[in-house]
């Protein structure tokens, strides 16, 4: 595919313009602040160096449900003007994502809790 770019063909019957245009896209996506997506990923660890661990965690969950919930009124109004099904799937495969990625977020506000109990308490 890279040689098709280079030498200025066709990849198999496709124009190289809609190639390019398709791997900006999935970059684009690939941005998007959800945790499990790269976007996300980036932020956590902006947000581990300038928070730390325990706030990182909240911050991140916050960020990721706020963008799924704008991006799905979004995709929503895209929706209803291009009639355009597949873009459904995308949202209810980020929605799991995030859904899955909240239970983990719940799951470690719960050992967080314990630990710092267990540091009043002063036992180790």
């Amino acid at each position: 595919m890279f040689l098709a770019l280079i030498l200025d063909t066709d990849f198999f019957g496709i124009e190289k313009e809609i190639v390019i245009y398709s791997n900006i896209l999935i970059g684009l996506f690939n941005l998007i602040p959800i945790y499990p997506l790269d976007g996300g990923r980036i932020i956590k660890d902006f947000l581990h160096i300038m928070c730390g661990l325990e706030k990182k965690y909240r911050y991140i969950n916050i960020i990721s449900n706020a963008s799924i919930i704008i991006l799905t009124a979004f995709s929503s109004i895209i929706i209803m003007y291009t009639k355009n099904i597949s873009i459904l799937f995308i949202i209810v495969y980020l929605w799991y994502l995030t859904a899955k990625e909240n239970k983990l977020y719940n799951q470690k506000v719960r050992i967080f809790e314990i630990i710092n109990d267990m540091d009043l308490c002063g036992k180790y």
